[in-house]
């Protein structure tokens, strides 16, 4: 699992790859996530092109992400979803808590 992340302007960009399935590493997505939210930046952008396998957990994290950000008055888009993280979003309908993308630009330019 890696997660990096880049602040643009008052947005944070964080990118993950790797499967999202309940690992210790999978729990840097969260912290990364409380780190921005804690240094004031409200507005993410979770890109999730690297995510090729989610799981029960992995949606589990999206949703505390999104708590995460939501509680802190920001708001989440999600960005280059895999067509099976999508299905497993869409089924759990988890995908209906944050605008989708098909780019981080995309992403980010509808935060403006």
């Amino acid at each position: 699992m890696g997660v990096k992340y880049k602040v643009i302007g008052d947005i944070a960009v964080i990118k993950v790859k790797g499967n999202l399935i309940g690992d210790d590493e999978s729990t840097d997505v969260r912290d990364r996530v409380h780190e921005v939210t804690s240094a004031g930046i409200k507005k993410v952008v979770l890109d999730l092109h690297g995510v090729k396998w989610m799981n029960s957990h992995g949606v589990g994290i999206i949703m505390a992400c999104y708590s995460t950000i939501y509680g802190a008055q920001g708001k989440l888009h999600v960005s280059r979803i895999s067509d099976k993280v999508r299905l497993i979003l869409d089924l759990t309908k988890v995908i209906t808590l944050f605008d989708t993308f098909d780019s981080i630009h995309e992403a980010v330019k509808a935060f403006k």
